[in-house]
């Protein structure tokens, strides 16, 4: 059979955790002997006639990169979110037909290049499955052009996109309550994000994990440098937990998506710059031995669909410290793999943070292979 992935990402070209999962996603079928085609959105272009560049990986995967228009420098969240082109928004059409594929899957809502693909698809009769990773919230806040133009693109564009899907899918159980999906939410069927399991636990047993013999408390988080992410709460209380005899070294592994320098000025507000410390963005086995030195991984997010860095810190033992919010407390529990709070509530997240530090926990036992990503594609080829 032959499945052609209609994505907004894909590494080495990705701003977040979501290329990660598209890559695993497009391997997983491949290693079920099928012909893999993957379309994906190319954010990081420098004029607006740069060219569709096609290429085959050692799998035998074939690849489209898509160029985008430029991402204006004022609103870097909008990379994955501009449309192709035009020389490549004409050429798609022709591309889906020579591909001929049996079965389309597309990812991600709010993004100009899926819903292309979808209209495409239902113009040629071609069977599509939508896959839902959440709905944007910035443009809430941004507000001005950027809210109008997502209110004109959900009722002209992302209503039709989900109707017209052969199935739709999503990522977790919170993804489902967004308001733009709540009509078609009897019909969605939940399938979680995973790991590779194996890759973790064998790579975890070949690193050489640090000398833990240390004077003060490593609390590590990953991702994307933005607000949604909560890294500015954390910031905010370290200098009552230093106050209550905690010596903190907050460490965040993440490129840059806009807040970096309003992050750096509330560090040096607070004086607490040998507190925290920016070490960019990791490759795979520098982020596993990141989260294994650590004392504790801390997921402050705002909104998460279904984010794999609490499930990468229960793989690898580690304890999770998470906001409750989004789909996180369909991975973290309470007091049993993780820790959740309040992160947006000074004194509850204060409160909470000095009782985990105080305290020696054990947590249980987790299931691993209910987050293998074999599984999960598994689920995907059964819709079909």
């Amino acid at each position: 059979m032959k499945i052609l992935l209609g994505l907004p990402e894909y590494p080495p070209y990705n701003v977040g955790g979501g290329g990660e999962v598209f890559k695993k996603i497009a391997e997983g079928f491949r290693a079920l002997g099928h012909d893999v085609v993957v379309l994906y959105g190319y954010y990081n272009t420098k004029s607006f006639n740069e060219k569709i560049e096609k290429y085959k990986d050692e799998s035998g995967i074939v690849f489209y990169k898509i160029p985008e228009i430029p991402t204006p420098s004022k609103y870097p969240f909008l990379k994955t979110v501009m449309p192709p082109n035009l020389k490549s928004w004409f050429s798609l059409e022709k591309i889906i037909k020579e591909e001929n594929p049996d079965i389309v899957y597309l990812h991600g809502y709010g993004l100009v290049l899926v819903n292309i693909i979808a209209n495409i698809c239902k113009k040629l009769q071609i069977k599509y499955i939508y896959t839902l990773h959440g709905a944007p919230v910035t443009q809430n806040k941004v507000g001005g052009f950027i809210k109008f133009a997502y209110t004109i693109y959900k009722y002209l564009y992302g209503h039709k996109t989900l109707k017209n899907a052969y199935k739709i899918t999503a990522v977790s159980k919170y993804t489902t309550e967004f308001d733009e999906f709540k009509q078609f939410k009897n019909d969605i069927i939940v399938i979680n994000n995973g790991i590779d399991t194996k890759q973790y636990i064998n790579l975890k047993g070949k690193l050489n994990i640090g000398n833990f013999k240390r004077d003060y408390i490593e609390i590590v988080s990953l991702g994307r440098l933005e607000w949604l992410k909560g890294f500015q709460y954390f910031i905010d209380i370290i200098p009552d937990l230093i106050k209550s005899g905690y010596n903190i070294k907050y460490k965040i592994a993440g490129t840059d998506n806009g807040l970096k320098s309003d992050l750096e000025k509330k560090i040096s507000d607070l004086n607490v710059k040998d507190n925290v410390e920016f070490v960019g963005q990791l490759d795979f086995e520098e982020k596993i031995n990141f989260i294994l030195n650590s004392d504790y991984v801390l997921v402050p997010s705002l909104v998460e669909n279904y984010p794999a860095v609490p499930i990468e810190s229960i793989i690898l033992g580690k304890p999770v410290i998470a906001n409750r919010a989004g789909g996180i407390p369909e991975i973290v529990k309470n007091d049993i793999n993780g820790f959740l709070t309040d992160v947006t509530d000074k004194k509850v997240f204060l409160k909470d943070m000095l009782n985990i530090l105080g305290q020696q926990y054990i947590l249980k036992a987790q299931d691993i292979d209910f987050y293998d990503w074999k599984e999960k594609v598994n689920e995907y080829i059964k819709l079909i």
